[in-house]
């Protein structure tokens, strides 16, 4: 649970620096940083050695459960963090939009990834994280 965990404080980390024309040179590293949590958790979850450096995550046909879903969306945050982070593209109406898809994959990766942890942990569980942003809770899983 320890990986679900440090996926979600990374999902975290990304929006908080979601404004301001700083956040293009902060959101580079912070993605990088969720990438590779993503990647260490697909990875530990498929019985597979995980990756030393961040780079897009292939496919996995062979992947059960959410593992799937995880893989696609953490490549879509990598892609448009590759707009994000262009030094002559802050502040600008396209980069805004930008943001907003990325905020949109951030919570769909923040579900898929606690739906990871549930799985994970089967029935009746407590689950760590629930909820986005500061509103999080402790919950049960059922």
């Amino acid at each position: 649970m320890a990986t679900v965990n440090r996926c979600l404080a990374e999902i975290q980390a990304v929006r908080d620096v979601a404004c301001g024309a700083e956040a293009a040179y902060v959101a580079r590293s912070r993605v990088a940083r969720l990438g590779l949590s993503v990647a260490r958790l697909v990875s530990d979850l498929m019985g597979r050695k995980p990756p030393e450096r961040l780079g897009r995550l292939p496919d996995s046909t062979d992947a059960d459960g959410l593992i799937p879903e995880a893989i696609k969306l953490c490549n879509a945050v990598q892609d448009i963090s590759e707009f994000i982070k262009q030094p002559s593209e802050p502040l600008d109406e396209r980069w805004a939009t930008m943001w907003d898809a990325l905020e949109e994959h951030l919570d769909s990766l923040e579900t898929v990834v606690l739906g990871i942890g549930c799985e994970s942990v089967g029935s009746g569980a407590s689950v760590p994280w629930s909820g986005r942003g500061k509103d999080r809770v402790a919950q049960k899983v059922d």
